[in-house]
């Protein structure tokens, strides 16, 4: 598994499209299971270490539903102010910013629920997750470097559609054009994600092996996740960042074609979602 995709199941997902479809308090209150369901796909804990992560995970769910959440409701209560009369260039990066931001902060105060779960691995254990990875990888490239472009980015148009209409409601034929010619013109990086991928496994195989040495091994694994992109080559990131400035276009764009029920629908789901998150910190 990646740094990238624990953070996705504990943030992304839980701020953007798994919210949007399930709603962030189901989510939220469900996260106690849903983390060790998530691992359950790369690694099967036996019944001491499933205990170990719980007692790991609990204290930890609960100082960042007392700490966090409001702060996360904050975000989302600024993003809402600042929504309501549109955003700007500079405030649209501060978000992706702030975004980025919370996600290291909250994988970085996650990871040590997992040292000591990770410390008590079998060799067999660690055969099961390369195979799991495997698997997933052989997924990915099927998905990301086989399938051919025009497909990929239809597939890109489509999911973007969806995901705009659940914070907008229905799209027009103009906004549909914008998510299309965004995409036409999205710098596909699937080989350079698949090479950064699997350098990142390789480094994370070697830091299992140090398990056996507590001094050595929590601050390298705490270092490899809180590092997630360490293992891109310059062309994958010169791609990424190309990609992030056209997605801030397209959301500029998009911004300024808001009809005023688009824009209140918006203003309202952000400050439904901080209100979700305020609720969720006083239980």
């Amino acid at each position: 598994m990646s740094g990238k995709s624990f953070t996705r199941i504990v943030l992304f997902a839980l701020v953007f499209p798994l919210l949007a479809a399930c709603g962030v308090k189901f989510i939220y209150n469900k996260l106690d299971w849903l983390i060790p369901w998530y691992i359950d796909d790369y690694v099967s804990l036996n019944a001491q270490q499933e205990l170990l992560l719980d007692e790991r995970l609990g204290p930890y769910l609960a100082r960042h539903r007392r700490e966090q959440l409001p702060l996360y409701a904050d975000f989302f209560d600024s993003v809402a102010v600042a929504s309501e009369d549109g955003l700007d260039d500079d405030e649209l990066k501060r978000l992706i910013t702030r975004t980025e931001q919370m996600g290291n902060e909250l994988f970085a105060s996650i990871a040590p629920s997992f040292h000591e779960v990770f410390r008590q691995l079998s060799d067999a254990q660690i055969d099961e997750i390369r195979d799991n990875l495997r698997q997933k990888n052989q997924e990915l490239e099927e998905r990301y470097v086989e399938r051919e472009a025009v497909h990929q980015r239809r597939v890109r148009s489509e999911d973007m559609q969806k995901f705009l209409q659940r914070w907008l409601g229905e799209l027009r034929d103009d906004q549909i054009s914008m998510i299309e010619d965004w995409s036409a013109r999205y710098q596909l990086m699937g080989p350079e994600f698949m090479q950064s991928r699997r350098s990142w496994q390789v480094r994370f195989y070697e830091v299992l092996e140090l398990r056996a040495d507590a001094k050595a091994f929590e601050p390298a694994l705490t270092d490899l996740f809180s590092n997630r992109y360490l293992t891109r080559s310059p062309e994958h990131q010169n791609k990424f960042a190309f990609n992030e400035t056209l997605l801030r276009e397209l959301y500029r764009q998009l911004d300024a074609s808001l009809d005023s029920y688009q824009r209140h629908k918006l203003v309202r789901e952000l400050r439904d979602y901080a209100e979700d998150f305020r609720e969720l910190s006083r239980q």
